[in-house]
């Protein structure tokens, strides 16, 4: 069963961009979960207040939200007992699945507040608890642009849905970004953007093909690094990528 989160976390994000991205592809649904990271939750937040999004998970050190945003998610929230974050973790979730059951969203949300000296970001345990809490597909808002090593450690942790059979996308005002292990189609009517790019994620992809598109690929073989599959353009009603073996990233993006 698909169970869909959505997350904000702490890079750019833009709050005119992130409340039309809402309310394009959740006005008259809402994502199973929200979750929010860090400076992320200040955004998150605004989505409960304007769209009647409850948001379910605050996560990590604090260090960049309105202390005022942070104080008052406390006092109406529930706060979850420092520990290891695999521990902090499964509380929360449990702590969350007994909220539900009783029918109600009083304590919530749940806030995992963890030191800054980790070893872990607060996105990658912002994922990882959306994964204990049952997500399946995963749209991930502000973990791109911002400070480009933050960003570079954001694009690693698609593999950690690859890992966990949890589909996630990153999304920004520019991009879309997705990890292909086998196939994709995208749809020219539904793409992010203008073009497409295929980039290698692992050091070897072979068997790389790439239909409907202006520079079609067969069986070819892509060593990361390399830009052969930068800026590609769909032609027809939809484009399909094909890996045999390795993963590629698949970049939508619009100038």
């Amino acid at each position: 069963m698909e169970r869909e989160g959505l997350m904000i976390t702490g890079g750019e994000c833009h709050k005119g961009f992130a409340s039309s991205f809402f309310k394009m592809n959740y006005e008259n649904r809402r994502p199973d979960l929200l979750i929010a990271a860090d400076k992320g939750i200040e955004t998150a937040v605004t989505f409960w207040k304007d769209y009647d999004c409850s948001l379910a998970f605050a996560v990590g050190d604090m260090d960049s939200v309105d202390q005022e945003v942070y104080e008052t998610l406390k006092s109406r929230g529930t706060l979850v007992p420092s520990a290891a974050p695999e521990t902090m973790a499964e509380e929360a979730v449990k702590i969350y699945r007994e909220m539900q059951s009783s029918g109600g969203e009083k304590g919530l949300p749940i806030l995992l507040t963890y030191p800054r000296e980790k070893d872990a970001t607060d996105t990658e345990l912002a994922i990882a608890l959306a994964k204990a809490a049952g997500v399946t597909k995963l749209t991930v808002l502000g973990a791109l642009g911002g400070r480009a090593d933050h960003m570079a450690a954001n694009l690693g942790l698609l593999l950690y849905g690859k890992k966990h059979d949890m589909e996630i996308t990153f999304v920004d005002e520019k991009n879309r970004i997705r990890l292909v292990s086998d196939s994709l189609t995208v749809s020219k009517k539904e793409q992010y953007g203008t073009t497409v790019s295929v980039l290698a994620y692992t050091d070897r992809v072979t068997g790389l093909t790439l239909e409907g598109m202006q520079y079609p690929l067969k069986d070819a073989v892509m060593e990361r690094g390399s830009s052969l599959g930068i800026s590609n353009v769909i032609t027809e009603e939809e484009a399909r990528i094909r890996v045999e073996s390795g993963m590629v990233y698949v970049m939508e993006c619009r100038d």
